[in-house]
């Protein structure tokens, strides 16, 4: 019995293994200096006590900052640690869809589809993205629903724990949570439908989606009325409503890739495996209609309905920000279908269909690859496999992390001539247009920031309400150093950022309050008119810094 259990587990702990194995040696020691940096920072900030929304802006739910900061806290705010709970989640994303794949696929097929998912996030060029617990947890959620759909067990248990699924991932991201939640719900109904009489389907989904709800409620609810007993509403609904209704869209949004383009594979993934999921649901019913015994198994058919809304759903996480990282939410899921329609186009003697969407699959992997990383991986050693190729140079100053130098000067000028209980502010150049801002300069300084809105986005912080509060905060804070970046100034995208909002108060009240200390680049560090400056030369570590 025990031989067999392990055999049964053998091949998704190998898959896990050897996926961890390839995204450790592929991953750029290059710090993110905003998505990342966001992370770090709040994580910073909640460690320090603060709370998510009430206390700092953020476009977040709270379970990825307390993860991370528990993570820091417990390695003393080690680079590898974060790293390592980053591609722990992306390798048990990749054994997900090979177990999940092996449950109605052939072995190549589980395993094509796993692989291609491993190059599609060693690519994403993307670190502690809230989405990436996302992925696991819509995975293990509708994965979970497949079998009570069919009414193969119970609808109790499984369901109850897809619905704690959806209540994690809503604590991760609330979008993720809503649509994992409407797209799991519309799946069960489909393939319940399928599977039964209407009346005997109807009580069925009802059951399911009652256990669900119970699921989600006990997660989300306990941390909903936390955080209501803590703060008011308000900051909640202007973080996730009341900004991505009314700008998010309009500052952010990037066009859809034309066809031709290397990464529109990836970007078009979910739409497509959506589609041929339905269209292949449509075949084996009207194959069944001819032979008792023609089609396709009634596990396979939920997989296809349950993983194709799945996709359908989630890729309208990315309709916004059209890129291969963003679509990654409900193209994991898509690689599923799409397994599973290559798998059963196999199985049904038309191989050269099945090889065409094999080559659709890899070509969405590696296209998405290419577009995120941007350089090859063997230019130089930008990932931790060439670091270590070319022995690990280390030194007073040097570390396994990698920093834009002028970045890794200021932080360092930052950490040494500022107390550890200071708050400084990450700004840019001119603050009445934003793209946005070097929120990594604050973990790695290790200093929390001075102002609610240090997250920098369009729409907020070039507007006069918010630069009005930021103003006060540094007036009340008496805060000493400000950075000021001109590093994004060049940097156009075509949406509303690119746009001055003829706002200019921040601005006018640094340039009158502050003035230069050092330059490192396009990177000035200012100092209060009334403070001290702080006495000697830069050392080795903060080379090339210009004291102003």
């Amino acid at each position: 019995m025990a031989l067999k259990r392990w055999l049964t587990f053998a091949p998704a702990a190998l898959c896990g293994g050897l996926t961890f194995a390839f995204l450790l040696a592929t991953m750029p020691r290059d710090l993110n200096v905003f998505d990342e940096g966001i992370v770090l920072t709040n994580a910073m900030r909640m460690a320090a006590g603060e709370l998510v929304h009430r206390d700092f802006y953020s476009s977040y739910g709270p379970a990825q900052y307390a993860i991370v900061a528990a993570v820091l806290g417990l390695f003393d705010g080690s680079f590898i640690a974060e790293r390592i709970y980053d591609l722990a989640v992306k390798a048990a994303i990749c054994t997900a869809v090979f177990s999940i794949g092996l449950r109605v696929c052939r072995l190549w097929v589980a395993g094509l589809a796993s692989a291609v998912c491993a190059i599609m996030l060693a690519g994403s060029n993307s670190f502690l993205y809230p989405v990436f617990p996302c992925i696991l947890l819509a995975l293990a959620a509708t994965s979970l629903l497949a079998r009570p759909a069919i009414g193969q067990v119970g609808p109790l248990w499984p369901s109850f724990g897809a619905g704690l699924c959806a209540g994690f991932a809503a604590l991760f991201r609330y979008d993720a949570g809503f649509f994992l939640l409407a797209a799991n719900g519309v799946g069960v109904a489909v393939v319940a439908v399928l599977s039964d009489p209407w009346p005997a389907a109807l009580r069925r989904t009802l059951a399911i989606g009652l256990a669900y709800a119970v699921g989600a409620a006990v997660v989300f609810l306990p941390a909903a009325v936390a955080f209501l007993s803590a703060s008011p509403l308000h900051p909640f609904v202007h973080d996730i409503f009341e900004y991505t209704l009314r700008y998010y869209g309009p500052m952010r949004g990037l066009p859809f890739p034309a066809p031709w383009r290397s990464f529109a594979p990836a970007v078009y993934l979910p739409v497509v495996a959506a589609a041929l999921a339905a269209f292949e649901v449509w075949r084996m019913s009207q194959r069944e209609k001819a032979s008792a015994r023609a089609g396709w198994s009634a596990l396979a058919r939920a997989h296809l309905v349950l993983f194709g809304a799945c996709a359908l759903f989630l890729f309208t996480k990315g309709v916004v920000r059209v890129q291969p990282v963003h679509m990654l939410l409900g193209g994991v899921p898509g690689l599923v279908a799409l397994a599973v329609v290559m798998d059963q186009w196999a199985r049904a003697h038309s191989p050269a269909r099945a090889y065409v969407l094999a080559l659709f699959v890899v070509t969405a992997g590696v296209g998405s690859t290419y577009y995120e990383f941007g350089v090859s991986l063997s230019d130089r050693p930008r990932t931790l496999a060439g670091w270590l190729a070319q022995g690990a140079p280390t030194g007073a100053c040097e570390g396994v992390a990698r920093l834009k130098p002028a970045y890794a000067r200021v932080a360092t000028t930052l950490a040494r001539r500022t107390r550890a209980d200071e708050k400084i502010l990450v700004a840019l150049h001119r603050n009445d247009r934003i793209l946005v801002n070097a929120m990594v300069l604050y973990a790695v300084a290790r200093r929390l920031p001075a102002t609610h809105w240090a997250q920098f986005d369009p729409g907020l912080q070039n507007r006069a309400d918010i630069q009005a509060q930021m103003i006060d905060e540094l007036r009340r804070g008496h805060v000493r150093f400000v950075v000021r970046d001109a590093s994004f100034d060049s940097i156009r995208e075509p949406n509303g950022s690119a746009q001055s909002s003829g706002v200019t108060a921040l601005d006018d009240f640094l340039t009158a309050e502050y003035h230069a200390y050092a330059r490192a680049g396009d990177v000035e560090i200012w100092i209060a008119n009334t403070a001290e400056t702080p006495p000697g030369r830069f050392d080795a570590c903060e080379a090339e810094l210009v004291q102003s």
